[in-house]
This record gives C-alpha cells, structure tokens and sequence, in this order.
C-alpha cells in the first residue's frame, strides 16, 4: 500500500495542471480504518485513476479505469475506454458507503436494519499503480508487477500475472521466486482427493 501510494503521489506532482481537493462527508460510526477512498482526494487533470464503485448507470465498474478529462471545485469529469476502442466522457457523480446494524426481532419482518453510519465522496483513486489486491478481476495490456519483499498470501502470484493479457505485456521488477508461489495446502488437497 504505500509503495502504491509514494508511485501515484510521485506520478500526480509530475503533472502540470492545479490541484483540487474534494473533502468526504462522513456521518455516525463509519471508522477511518474502512474508508474506500482517501477521504481528502488530490486530483488533477490528465490523472489516470480507478474507479471503485459499479454506477447505477452502468457507465462503468469496480476498477475501470479512467483519466481525468475536466476538473472545478464542484465536479469531476472523467474519460472511459470503452470495449470496442471508443471513449466516453461523463461527470462522475459522488456515492454513498453505508454501514449498517442489524437487530433480530419475532415477528413476520424479523431482521430490522439501520444505518449507523455513511462516507459520501467521489468513488475514485489514482491508478498508475494499484495493489494486487485492487488489480483483481482486471484485465490489462500492460503490467509492471513488483513483488517488494515477496508475496505474502496465497495466490497472490497468480493474481498479480494473470492480470495481463499476454506475455509480451508482462514485466516483472524482478525475478519471480519459489517464495512467491505460495500455494493452500486445502486446494492442493482437495485437487488430489478430485482425481
């Protein structure tokens, strides 16, 4: 996480365009710790970022991604790549995270639910790089993966190659080591109890 975030602060002072900064509003028990996104976002035109949220409009997904084409104070427009090639430009609307409480009660509605707290901000993060965690269920033409220290989780190795479409595409920072290959024993049992 912060190498990903030193690599897109570094990336976004390069640019030459004015900051704007677009403040959450967050409301009730909605911890720091959960927050989707930055809760004060530093962005400039020409940014490339990710969007984080499926619009109810449909005009994009949880990790599309996106530049930057018109930014003020009170909006932001951004530049999606579409699948056949063609672009298409929309002001991305702020979106609501709620946290909820649920309560059991007899009855014939017996699960009541209630909003304990709420994180309104633009569903957005800057994205010239992305953890693995993030890149997953992507799909790219290119891809630089840097391991750091080595991946810590199983199938982190997987998900982080099979991100790129082909192997002309893939570049690693380093070597992969035998270390990253980290396998769940459960699967690898479950695959010979199949057999």
């Amino acid at each position: 996480n912060a190498a990903t975030q030193q690599i897109n602060s570094g990336r976004l002072q390069e640019i030459a365009h004015p900051s704007y900064f677009y403040s959450a509003n967050v409301f009730g028990n909605f911890s720091e710790k959960i927050f989707p996104t930055e809760y004060k976002l530093e962005l400039k035109k020409d940014a490339q970022v990710m969007l984080i949220r499926n619009d109810p409009e449909k005009r994009f997904v949880n990790g599309t991604l996106a530049i930057i084409e018109e930014l003020d104070e009170e909006s932001i427009v951004v530049k999606v790549k579409k699948d056949d090639g063609s672009s298409t430009s929309f002001a991305l609307p702020k979106m609501v995270w709620e946290i909820y409480k649920y309560t059991y009660q007899e009855g014939d509605d017996p699960i009541k639910s209630e909003i304990t707290g709420s994180f309104t901000q633009y569903p957005i993060r800057l994205a010239w790089s992305v953890t693995i965690h993030k890149s997953q269920g992507q799909t790219y033409d290119r891809v630089a993966i840097d391991f750091g220290r080595g991946a810590f989780e199983h199938g982190q190795a997987y998900v982080a190659l099979s991100r790129c479409r082909t192997l002309g595409g893939l570049y690693l920072k380093k070597p992969l080591q035998p270390r990253d290959v980290m396998v769940d024993e459960r699967i690898v049992e479950f695959y010979e109890m199949m057999r």
